[in-house]
């Protein structure tokens, strides 16, 4: 078979007509049949079928994939995005500054973190998705980058008022401290100065006001001076600009110390707060509640009071995957430490040039004991010329009953949240302060500060946005939570889907994101194709009623 063409004038006009015919030879004649008129057809697809009739089973210049954009992930995020009505909240008519400033909140939320990265994956050949081809983008560099934060931060007032009004209720408001010691230096990552912290030095302290879902609507920086000095006067601001009745400060136990209670927090009567105790304060318990009984009864988690704790609630949950890692370290260690003191104590008893003198062998055991750091499971005999040892197996059963403990140290009421939604609140604002504070990252620096203690403006600017991207990200980690398992809230959805496996966050966007938008070449146009969906990925998109397609 074959296309054949004839043309044909008429009054200055000339009149094409693809046929498909079969050719046959008859009696030593060639002779044709006419299968059909195709002349109806579009000519790239006229061209398409003369050429495979002919056998050319290759792609030509005019019908071939010119480029293909990782693009499920990108409609997930600006579907959601646009869903919410966010790109009015950033702003009520559309403008440059503002398209730019949707992409880096998309950008961050897939994991773009800098600005040089946000700007290359955007568009040209660099370009590492579809986002740039969706918002409209042409060209954009760090600088128009940069300015359109700079734009951005000046509507934060309008910006956080409006996420207030629609996402805060009139009870229990959560504001989540992360801290980070700036004393004399900008830190662009403040997790950075957790490490050698002088606590006496001011601290650059930001938090974020959040819902009781986790999802921030505002953040705040400020000092705190000490331990002892509470951040009262910053949360009064707070609730007088949001008109809250109640707030709930909850954060690690750097933030919210001991301290910071007795002096200021514990008698305003609007403040409540949530943190976590530290591993000796966990081993006093237990010794003196069968916490072990607790959590079978309760199923995992159960509320237990103390005396060093009046009025307040004491919620304790175990984490199975993490008592059998720190199960397996600990059995690890223990033996290490086991041989290696084994070795000591023979060499003191050896008949050729043992192992003699007091300080000697202690200085040896010492190197052991420090690099396991199980000394305190053995009770050590060191004399001048021997050494002996024993492993005190009731305390290593004891702490192995200890085995991924985690407490929560709460003064909030049961009317407020129960004990399940308590620990479900940390652990979501536990996510959303190492989101928000973690910004730029992969170009963390420390350099000298222009005013001392502060944070300048561009670091402020950069909190507000990735304040804005965790925004969008927690509505998307509720929609997606039946297919969602995230280790830092419940190690595990409560009902998994069926159809779609359970993975987390970043897994889910992994697989949206093979789902491309394709620009194919054909007949000398261009056009855009997006692939065909698999199942999980259509589960995906209909959880977040978004559609892949523009």
């Amino acid at each position: 078979m074959h296309v054949a063409t004839t043309r044909r004038r008429y009054k200055d006009k000339v009149y094409e007509t693809h046929l498909l015919r079969r050719t046959y030879r008859e009696g030593g004649k060639v002779k044709h049949v006419t299968l059909g008129n195709i002349s109806h057809l579009p000519p790239d697809l006229i061209d398409l079928i003369r050429r495979r009739l002919r056998g050319d089973t290759t792609a030509g210049d005019g019908d071939r994939i010119l480029r293909s954009f990782p693009h499920g992930h990108v409609a997930a995020v600006l579907g959601t995005l646009r869903n919410l009505g966010f790109d009015g909240v950033i702003a009520s008519r559309s403008s440059v500054e503002r398209s730019r400033v949707l992409a880096m909140i998309v950008a961050l939320i897939l994991g773009q973190q800098s600005p040089a990265a946000i700007a290359r994956g955007l568009c040209g050949e660099t370009a590492t998705s579809s986002l740039g081809l969706e918002l409209g983008i042409d060209f954009v560099d760090e600088e128009a980058l940069d300015e359109a934060t700079s734009w951005l931060f000046r509507r934060r007032t309008r910006i956080e008022n409006k996420l207030a009004k629609r996402n805060l209720g009139r009870n229990a408001q959560l504001f989540l401290f992360s801290a980070g010691s700036c004393a004399g230096f900008e830190m662009t990552d403040l997790g950075e100065a957790n490490a050698g912290r002088n606590d006496a030095r001011p601290q650059v302290v930001y938090g974020l006001l959040c819902n009781t879902e986790g999802v921030p609507v505002a953040v705040e920086d400020f000092e705190i001076d000490g331990r002892n000095a509470a951040p009262a006067g910053p949360l009064e601001r707070i609730r007088r600009r949001y008109d809250l009745d109640r707030l709930a400060l909850v954060g690690d136990r750097d933030i919210v110390t001991p301290e910071r209670i007795a002096c200021g927090l514990r008698d305003t009567g609007w403040i409540e707060w949530t943190t976590t105790l530290a591993a000796d304060e966990i081993r006093r318990l237990a010794e003196v509640h069968d916490i072990e009984g607790a959590l079978r009864r309760g199923r995992g988690l159960t509320e237990i009071h103390s005396t060093e704790h009046p009025g307040e609630r004491l919620i304790v949950r175990r984490d199975p995957v993490v008592a059998q890692e720190q199960a397996y370290k600990s059995a690890e260690l223990l033996e290490t430490a086991e041989k290696q003191l084994t070795v000591i104590s023979a060499a003191t008893k050896r008949a050729n040039r043992p192992l003699k003198g007091r300080e000697r062998i202690a200085e040896r055991v010492k190197r052991v004991i420090a690099r396991s750091g199980m000394g305190k499971y053995y009770r050590l005999e060191i004399t001048d010329t021997n050494f002996d040892y024993r492993l005190d197996r009731e305390r290593v059963a004891f702490d192995a009953g200890l085995d991924g403990l985690s407490v929560v140290h709460t003064s909030l009421s049961r009317r407020i949240l129960d004990a399940k939604s308590v620990w479900r609140v940390y652990g979501n604002l536990a996510v959303a302060g190492r989101a928000v504070g973690d910004f730029d990252r992969p170009n963390r620096t420390i350099r000298p500060m222009i005013r001392r203690h502060h944070l300048t403006k561009r670091s402020r600017a950069g909190l507000f946005l990735r304040m804005l991207a965790f925004h969008v990200e927690s509505h998307m980690r509720g929609r997606l939570r039946s297919v969602l398992v995230d280790d830092e809230t419940d190690s595990g959805s409560e009902v998994l889907d069926r159809e779609t496996p359970a993975r987390s966050f970043a897994m889910l966007l992994a697989d949206l994101a093979t789902l491309t938008r394709n620009r194919v070449g054909s007949g000398g146009a261009e056009s855009y194709v997006l692939t065909q969906p698999t199942t999980s990925q259509r589960r995906i998109l209909e959880l977040l009623k978004v559609s892949p397609a523009s």
